[in-house]
């Protein structure tokens, strides 16, 4: 039997932290060594895995009310943007693409530290490091904005990225501030 995927367990764990959702995560760990087993490797099953990981997140993520949803709608879709950007990257193949890809795959991880943060809330470590994106993510989508802006080849998806950046990083940033709050 093949080890498990330590990094899709830890997102599971974030998703899935009661221990009645035990089973759940036994049934997953399970479909996952049935996959490598019946061929599709290591790299499908965690595929698979992840997917069906993330199609918990609808359901944690509309327990809260709209600002939240909010935040996890930005999220996603900024999310998904930076899987796109670090794809294009790689399919275009231009000069300098690795450190445009950093970034890009940093604008990943950022969203789902939100989307963790938007389904634990906790006060802990994932707090902190999902305040400090959410400062970074704010303050680059407006350095973004006024270098688009300035710019002579205008790149409207960028704007719309940008914008979604300092969207979920004041929503992250309002979510975090009123969460302390209210758990006060």
């Amino acid at each position: 039997m093949s080890p498990s995927p330590r990094l899709l367990l830890w997102l599971l764990g974030i998703l899935l932290p009661n221990p009645e959702d035990e089973p759940i995560v036994g049934d997953l760990l399970e479909d996952y060594h049935l996959a490598i087993a019946s061929g599709r490797g290591r790299v499908g099953a965690g595929a698979k895995l992840l997917g069906d990981i993330l199609s918990f997140i609808p359901a944690r993520l509309f327990e809260g009310r709209w600002p939240v949803r909010a935040l996890a709608l930005v999220s996603a879709f900024t999310l998904l943007c930076g899987l796109w950007l670090a794809y294009m990257e790689h399919v275009l193949g231009h000069p300098g693409r690795g450190p445009r890809s950093a970034v890009d795959l940093t604008l990943v991880a950022g969203s789902l530290l939100i989307l963790a943060w938007t389904v634990r809330r906790d006060r802990g470590w994932l707090r902190a490091v999902t305040a400090l994106y959410a400062v970074a993510a704010a303050v680059f989508g407006v350095w973004t904005i006024v270098h688009v802006l300035r710019a002579s080849h205008f790149e409207g998806f960028v704007l719309v990225i940008a914008t979604a950046l300092c969207l979920q990083g004041l929503l992250a940033l309002a979510g975090m501030m009123r969460f302390r709050a209210s758990s006060a």
